[in-house]
């Protein structure tokens, strides 16, 4: 599971769990996030949301493997 969600005191958690990428998001995480942020808008349980990332990285951003991956190339240098 790469994202999780729990709540507290009308907290909700996500966490980012991808530490081996440092937590770059892929397209279906990143469609996975926008439906977990929908639902937790609706909920009446939640006043506030906070993302947090595993071990020591936050959230590099976009999994650049994964573009290049989509786009049929390699990442090596020419």
């Amino acid at each position: 599971m790469t994202l999780s969600v729990t709540t507290k005191a009308r907290v909700a958690t996500i966490t980012i769990n991808r530490p081996e990428a440092r937590n770059a998001m892929t397209r279906p995480m990143w469609s996975e996030l926008v439906k977990i942020l929908r639902a937790l808008e609706d909920d009446k349980d939640v006043g506030c949301v906070v993302i947090t990332g595993t071990q020591t990285s936050f959230c590099s951003g976009g999994d650049v493997k994964g573009m290049v991956d989509r786009l049929g190339g390699d990442n090596q240098e020419s």
